[in-house]
This record gives C-alpha cells, sequence and structure tokens, in this order.
C-alpha cells in the first residue's frame, strides 16, 4: 500500500542537509551538489503497535489547529469538511483495494487495525478543527448562530 518508501537515511550533519517547511509532513531540504546514493536494497525498518501509531498520529491535530490561518465559511468547507471528508472517503477505498488485492495475490497489506486509525484521525481532524474555527470566529466577534 504505502511502498516503496524513499527517505534520506544518513547523511553528515555538516552537509548542510535541513528539515522542516511545515510543521506537518516536513520535507528534507538537500543543497545542490550533495551526492546521493540509492540503495537498491530494501531497508526493513519495523512499524510501531497499532497502539503506539494511533498515539503518533493523534499529536498532530494540535498542530493542525495552530497552522489554521482563515475563518471564513469557504476556509471551513473547503479544508474542513470536504478536505476531510475526501481523504477519509479516499483512505477507506485504498485500505479495501489493497486488502482485496492482497488476499488474492499473497501480498502484504497494511492490517485494518492500522487503517482504522487512519479513519479516526480524518474524523478526529474534522471535529478539532471546526471546534476550533468555530471558537476563532466567536473571539473575533463572528456570531455564528446555526451548527456548521
Amino acid at each position: 500500500m504505502y511502498y516503496p518508501f524513499r527517505y534520506i537515511r544518513v547523511f553528515k550533519r555538516s552537509s548542510g542537509i535541513s528539515l522542516g517547511g511545515r510543521a506537518v509532513h516536513e520535507r528534507f531540504y538537500v543543497p545542490d551538489g550533495i551526492r546521493t546514493i540509492d540503495c537498491s536494497e530494501p531497508i526493513i525498518e519495523p512499524q510501531p503497535s497499532a497502539r503506539e501509531w494511533r498515539v503518533r498520529q493523534m499529536k498532530y491535530i494540535p498542530l493542525e489547529l495552530k497552522e489554521m490561518a482563515h475563518i471564513t465559511w469557504a476556509h471551513f468547507w473547503r479544508w474542513i469538511v470536504w478536505y476531510n471528508l475526501k481523504n477519509l472517503l479516499s483512505q477507506i477505498v485504498k485500505a479495501i483495494v489493497c486488502s482485496i488485492r492482497g488476499l488474492l495475490t499473497h501480498e502484504v497489506a497494511l492490517p485494518w487495525s492500522y487503517n482504522v486509525i487512519f479513519f479516526e484521525y480524518r474524523i478526529r481532524s474534522m471535529m478539532a478543527n471546526a471546534a476550533e474555527w468555530r471558537r476563532r470566529r466567536r473571539a473575533m466577534g463572528v456570531v455564528t448562530t446555526e451548527a456548521p
């Protein structure tokens, strides 16, 4: 489902490679002239338990709330409702397709205990962002009579 992974694994701190860009899904920045080597052998990294993975994933929700920049209705519908519902449905379809493909071809698929965490994250993200959006609107003096 998520293979192959391409990650920067080993580098000298003095090379100028840095990590940043965003609070969530940050990226490596590699300066020009840095030689990269593509390792043809897979590096298998053990995944944390589903319980550990859930704790790790849920830590991103407060980061999302800090990143909220707008309190308009357009922002609410586009980024809080539509974005989360679209990704939730996409993740559900992808999980089902990968599970069926795994059964038919005997390939490894992400266990459902992990997929459920992604589904939960999307729902919790939508609810937390909606509550924060509403709180910020009230703090700015924008009265919202109907529930979003």
